[in-house]
């Protein structure tokens, strides 16, 4: 008698040979309107107008949208301006929000159905009370921020800049980036713990002065080397709306498992009516440091 199992083998490899084409009927909604603007007082407001793009679209580019009517309104309903277009997806006011101050938008475009969203600029600064530097290597250092939080919820954003100016033939060249910040806080969850913006809450040291170190190459000293002419660095510390940092914390969420077919899906934060994208707002508290030779403390309240 013969075993079944070369049987039932030639009969998958037959099954496997076979094409199938299944056809998946996928319905297609109504086109929306993706709005996103980050603002604060230091620049006027910023748009970026994009068309949604469906699972089954063949790219994964945004469509920039023109021609919309963009229009802003402080928290009673006044009306301060409209946007103009610039280019792309681009529309720009010239108006510049207050810090504390709510902020209504409402976007019409033919072809789509309305969009609005409400966001608001934090009252208050970051308050930091000094930054101590640790040099580890030749362009490695610790930044140690001591942190002054206040009663009440808030939300953070922590980021460095590099900026300098070297001599190129005789050329004086800038350059400016952002540093790549590493953290091993817990106030940082594991999926906002490194890269060139960092995000906390103070769920952990509500109406507490806390130290926050954070690692960082700082490379522009070297790629000057001795053709440097000036090497600045800055770290921004910013106090983010609730909607900011709900945006921020989720689409980073999204990115790091987005390679992962087992985790589960994530759906970005919007605050944005019958559509998608973010209006929120932030302030910045920038801070200065000289990059030492050695280690140093720069006491922001003494200057």
């Amino acid at each position: 008698m013969k075993h079944p199992v070369p049987i039932l083998f030639m009969l998958f490899m037959v099954l496997l040979s076979c094409e199938t084409v299944i056809e998946l009927d996928v319905p297609r909604k109504e086109r929306s309107m993706v709005l996103n603007s980050f603002f604060n007082p230091d620049s006027s407001f910023k748009v970026f107008l994009h068309e949604d793009v469906h699972i089954l679209d063949y790219t994964s580019d945004p469509i920039a949208i023109s021609g919309a009517r963009i229009e802003l309104f402080n928290n009673e309903d006044e009306f301060i301006t409209e946007l103009v277009h610039i280019s792309g997806a681009e529309y720009n006011a010239d108006f510049r929000p207050v810090r504390g101050e709510e902020y209504f938008i409402n976007v019409e475009m033919e072809g789509f159905e309305s969009i609005s969203a409400v966001g608001n600029v934090p009252a208050e600064l970051a308050e930091v009370q000094s930054v101590l530097v640790e040099q580890l290597d030749v362009f490695e250092y610790d930044f140690t921020l001591s942190l002054d939080d206040r009663e009440g919820k808030d939300y953070y954003e922590i980021q460095a800049w590099e900026e300098g100016y070297y001599l190129e033939n005789e050329d004086t060249v800038y350059i400016s980036y952002p540093s790549y910040l590493m953290s091993s806080e817990l106030y940082f969850d594991e999926y906002s713990s490194e890269g060139h913006s960092l995000y906390l809450d103070d769920v952990l040291f509500e109406n507490q002065t806390i130290e926050i170190t954070i690692n960082t190459l700082w490379q522009l000293q070297g790629f000057c080397n001795e053709n440097c002419i000036d090497f600045n660095v800055f770290v921004v510390v910013r106090r983010l709306s609730e909607e900011y940092f709900l945006y921020r914390e989720s689409s980073e969420l999204q990115d790091r498992l987005s390679d992962d077919p087992f985790a589960e899906p994530v759906n970005v934060f919007t605050n944005v009516n019958n559509g998608f994208g973010i209006f929120a707002g932030f302030n910045n508290n920038v801070i200065r440091i000289d990059v030492p030779e050695n280690d140093f403390l720069v006491n922001l309240k003494d200057q």
